[in-house]
């Protein structure tokens, strides 16, 4: 069985995936665009299953917690702007951005994004990290539905 539910599938998966070069981070009035292809493999990798009910799709909710690293802090000014950027770049990983909260503390900046498996997140937050201006980790995030099925398969 594949994390999806049908038969193994021992294929490649193909994505198409849009990087924004750091240069329209800080233009993001410009329209460059580089494409290339990431392949991984469909079989033995965990990814969180998406769920249908109802006709809806579930997709896996993620909270993204980042810090500033040097540069970022030298940059913070743009901060907004990146963090709209960064929205754009989201939707081409096929992940939705709920919401940015800038934060004092331990972290700058509080990510919550909903993701339809845990290789999106993971190459969306690398993409966002490897601009050099924050450093990100990751939660995976359950909601009290999401709790209620996870205690009920406890023994």
């Amino acid at each position: 069985m594949s994390a999806f539910g049908g038969k193994a599938d021992v294929r490649w998966t193909c994505l198409n995936v849009r990087f924004v070069p750091k240069a329209d981070i800080d233009a993001p009035d410009k329209e460059h665009e580089r494409r290339f292809i990431v392949s991984t493999p469909s079989v033995g990798r965990r990814q969180h299953k998406l769920t249908q009910q109802s006709g809806k799709t579930t997709m896996a909710t993620y909270v993204v917690l980042a810090t500033f690293t040097d540069q970022g802090v030298k940059n913070a000014k743009d901060s907004p702007k990146r963090a709209e950027a960064f929205r754009q770049m989201a939707e081409t990983f096929g992940v939705t951005v709920k919401d940015i909260f800038w934060t004092q503390g331990r972290y700058d900046i509080v990510i919550v994004i909903e993701a339809p498996d845990e290789l999106s997140a993971t190459a969306l937050n690398l993409s966002l990290s490897a601009l050099g201006n924050i450093r990100t980790e990751s939660l995976r995030a359950f909601s009290s539905a999401d709790m209620l099925k996870i205690v009920a398969k406890m023994l």
